[in-house]
């Protein structure tokens, strides 16, 4: 996982990618992973789709019906945060535009991310026995996605 992040930094060609501007400063990045990214996603995310709802659809539907219905649930989840990815993102505006199709690819693009995620969180849920495992890697993820567009916005200025 480090090793992709750091190819995809060291790219030029996908470094902007890491360009989003709620991450432009390193202090904001570092806050944003060890504080709000746990708080505010990580952990009411894997207590919501990986406690709450993996453990209803388990019951009911088995292990299939929650790694299927739970990623789909959980890229869906991301559709609203996912709107302004495109506009505070400078590599996908660069990628599909800053218009509607812009728009349309980017929420696209993050439903699909989001809900294989969240099949490889419902994985690791299961493997575990717990929430930790899922937790871990989610934050892993957000966090080292922040730190790494802090990074590139350091690196070209």
């Amino acid at each position: 996982m480090v090793a992709v992040i750091s190819v995809g930094v060291l790219l030029p060609i996908t470094r902007p990618m890491f360009m989003n501007h709620h991450y432009a400063t390193i202090s904001g990045a570092v806050i944003a992973s060890m504080v709000m990214i746990p708080l505010q996603t990580v952990i009411p995310e894997e207590l919501a789709f990986r406690g709450v709802l993996h453990g209803a659809l388990n019951r009911a539907w088995g292990f299939r019906g929650v790694a299927v219905a739970g990623s789909v649930l959980f890229g869906l989840w991301h559709i609203a945060t996912s709107l302004g990815l495109t506009s505070s993102n400078v590599g996908f505006t660069r990628l599909f535009g800053g218009g509607i199709i812009g728009l349309v690819a980017g929420v696209m693009l993050a439903v699909l991310a989001t809900g294989v995620a969240g099949f490889v969180f419902s994985w690791l849920r299961r493997r575990s026995g717990s929430l930790i495992a899922p937790i871990a890697l989610h934050w892993s993820l957000n966090g080292m996605g922040a730190l790494a567009a802090a990074l590139v916005w350091h690196l070209s200025t």
